[in-house]
């Protein structure tokens, strides 16, 4: 008995200093770029600045915060410095910002991008990008020069995250007499990084402990009249390389494949700066005396900090070597029917070139896919929160496709992995599935009378294999069109009421901000709450519609679970129960897994409260909490030594 008590005593003073705050797991990085520019100037020489700062954050049962500052400005003289912010929170669990800053002088400067993203317990996720690119413009007597490229990054070392970065530098000759163009990129290192990975890049030191990626570094234009070389680098979860490639001046340098992923070299002169030679003639072309020289030098930074894996997340991020690898979420699997490529990740061309998005269907007359989420909580749960941007866009008003849906299939029924058929569409009807859909075709059996032609606008609701009540049509001109071509937002709440469940659906305008509810605490006779996984799906119909997904978050939460008696209370009554069942059984499991066990008391705690839900006016305070829970076991355990 001593050691049980020894055992759940010490269990809830971890559990008080856990409460009593938050403990935020933050991820940095920076990325920093000083150059010089040796020319033979014609001219005064122009500087552009293009920026991109944009953060993301989500905790559990709240919306996404998202802020974003991107744009192109100048062309502007020199000397000029700028900086832009970003940041974005949810509640204090989930927090992201990003900066972007530049000096620009005629000889040279710097550009710098960093950024943080932190989550605590209950964070699910926490997004930064940043990304400069500095720009000049010249007119130059010769086709040759020099630029001395000084690079520096640190990434810290914090598991759970992903940590991209890329580094190019690009230079365009034009002569203006003749009209002959040539384009080089005479560097660019690239560098993907996750779980307890680190690097840091200083003064010419370049260090890295990899774990789960890659890095990259290439300096083997045909312009380069500098000594170059590559370096290509991939190492797995454990750390160990998988692959390794060098040559040229980095020849030798790298482990080989089986060893640990570790670097510690020097790269460049002794204040670590890496002369790019270029001579635009090295391939025989011939320039003149009035040249037009233009450069871009990048930065792109990048973090992603997820936590709380029992919710389905996926912002299809993935690095631009490789767009067919999501760099962090749930995994998924995607079939097609039809014409066309399938489901494709794709990139927005004038974005951050790590956020990608999926396109389901392109723009083929009927093609259909789906995309099927892995199973992220197999535990009990009595809410669900979901929230997934849409596109979609049809190059003809009259031709508007199939439309799109997204489903809540029974694992039971369909797996916990894998594909699913992909015929969903906008009509997901599916035994045991709930779903959505927006569909923008007017078929006969819909008898839309207020619909223009084939033209539809409607949202309907769906369980179990049918159509569930009416469907809502939106107003294209007045409200809402599904066809807008912007990224739209729906965001779904459900929640278990004993015998079915209240639905709510809410659809934000991506053109203006607007919030239009569509469904409010519709009532779903029979739904049972189990162990389900999302799925997205679109159909092309008679149009050439392309149906594009992002940013999907689906939240699982059980705000009852503890309430043992069934008194629509959570106290200590319940935590009684909770140590009368401890290692005994499972009629104090809260997240179904079969037994009573510390997991079920972190649930207990979470739901505790000395009064009814529906009359609670205030929560005790987490210190207050712990102690009441922890007095409460001991005078429990004290009863049951007494009896």
């Amino acid at each position: 008995m001593k050691t049980t008590l020894r055992n759940i005593v010490r269990a809830i003073l971890c559990t008080c200093m856990l409460v009593t705050g938050f403990q935020l797991d933050v991820h940095a990085y920076k990325v920093r770029h000083d150059y010089t520019i040796q020319l033979n100037p014609n001219g005064v020489i122009r500087g552009a600045w293009k920026h991109d700062v944009k953060t993301s954050a989500k905790s559990r049962g709240a919306r996404v915060d998202r802020d974003r500052d991107r744009g192109t400005i100048g062309p502007f003289s020199a000397p000029y410095s700028n900086s832009k912010s970003v940041d974005s929170s949810s509640g204090s669990l989930a927090k992201a910002e990003a900066n972007a800053q530049i000096t620009f002088t005629p000889t040279g400067g710097f550009h710098q991008v960093d950024g943080w993203a932190a989550i605590a317990n209950k964070g699910q996720w926490a997004r930064s990008y940043a990304k400069s690119v500095a720009a000049f413009n010249v007119g130059v007597r010769k086709p040759n020069g020099k630029i001395k490229w000084k690079p520096s990054w640190k990434v810290d070392k914090i598991s759970g995250s992903a940590r991209v970065g890329r580094d190019p530098v690009d230079l365009t000759l034009t002569d203006l007499d003749t009209g002959l163009t040539r384009s080089a990129r005479l560097f660019e290192v690239e560098t993907k990084m996750g779980g307890a990975g680190s690097s840091t890049w200083e003064n010419g030191r370049l260090q890295l402990d990899g774990y789960d990626g890659s890095f990259s570094l290439n300096m083997e234009s045909p312009y380069l009249s500098s000594p170059g070389g590559r370096m290509s680098l991939a190492y797995d979860e454990q750390g160990i390389v998988t692959h390794s490639e060098d040559s040229g001046v980095f020849d030798g340098l790298l482990p080989t494949v089986g060893q640990r992923a570790l670097l510690d070299l020097q790269i460049g002169d002794a204040n670590g700066e890496i002369d790019l030679d270029y001579d635009f003639t090295q391939t025989g072309d011939a320039f003149g005396n009035n040249l037009d020289l233009s450069g871009d030098m990048g930065g792109d930074g990048m973090v992603l900090k997820t936590g709380d894996h029992t919710s389905t997340a996926q912002d299809f991020s993935m690095l631009p070597s490789s767009p067919s690898t999501v760099l962090h979420g749930t995994p998924f699997h995607h079939v097609a029917n039809g014409p066309g490529p399938g489901a494709t990740m794709l990139f927005d061309p004038d974005g951050d070139p790590f956020d990608g998005f999926l396109r389901l269907t392109h723009d083929q007359p009927g093609e259909q896919a789906a995309a099927a989420f892995q199973l992220t909580s197999p535990n009990r749960y009595d809410r669900i929160d979901a929230e997934f941007d849409f596109r979609m866009q049809s190059a003809d008003f009259n031709q508007p496709g199939g439309g799109m849906s997204f489903s809540l299939l029974p694992a039971n029924l369909y797996g916990e992995d894998g594909p699913i058929q992909p015929d969903l569409g906008a009509e997901p009807n599916l035994l045991g599935t709930l779903g959505i859909g927006l569909d923008t075709f007017n078929d006969p059996e819909d008898e839309c009378f207020d619909c223009l032609g084939d033209r539809a606008n409607h949202i309907s609701l769906h369980f179990d294999g049918q159509q569930v009540g009416e469907s809502r049509l939106l107003d294209p001109f007045g409200e809402l069109d599904l066809l807008n071509g912007e990224w739209n937002t729906a965001v779904l709440e459900v929640q278990d009421v004993g015998e079915g469940a209240l639905i709510s659906l809410a659809l934000i305008d991506g053109t203006d901000g607007s919030e239009h509810h569509v469904y409010q605490e519709e009532f779903i006779e029979g739904l049972a709450f189990q162990p389900m996984r999302a799925a997205l799906a679109a159909d092309a119909g008679n149009g050439s519609v392309a149906h594009d997904v992002d940013n999907l978050f689906v939240d699982f939460t059980c705000s009852t679970c503890a309430d043992f008696n069934g008194d629509f209370q959570v106290d200590q009554i319940d935590l009684g129960i909770w140590h009368d069942a401890y290692g005994n059984g499972d009629f104090a499991d809260t997240d179904g897994d079969g037994d009573s066990d510390g997991r079920d008391y972190l649930q207990l705690q979470r739901e505790f409260s000395g009064e009814p839900f529906a009359l609670a006016a205030s929560v005790p305070e987490p210190t207050t909490l712990a102690l009441t829970l922890l007095s409460a076991t001991i005078a429990a355990v004290r009863r049951t030594k007494t009896a």
